[in-house]
């Protein structure tokens, strides 16, 4: 997790940099217990939204894992690197 604060955000936002669940343990509901943990803590610091980036080639894309949590893709963003 990562707390940063915006000029253009009324209130912080929280970043989930990384989620990983070993395979292992996938399906037991371990990847939402964490996400709910990072919503409450959210709520504690006062910030106004949560935000991640998630590879849709990725198990919990294709399952649909986030959007079954209450969160919504972005339709106008899109996400850039630069590599040095």
């Amino acid at each position: 997790m990562q707390w940063l604060s915006y000029l253009f955000l009324a209130a912080p936002e929280g970043y989930v940099s990384e989620l990983f669940v070993d395979d292992a343990w996938r399906g037991q509901g371990i990847g939402q217990h964490l996400i709910e943990t990072v919503e409450q803590e959210a709520r504690v610091r006062g910030c106004s939204r949560l935000m991640l980036c998630n590879g849709r080639s990725r198990e919990s894309y294709k399952r649909g894992l986030y959007q079954k949590l209450g969160w919504q893709e972005r339709e106008s963003v899109a996400n850039f690197i630069f590599k040095l």
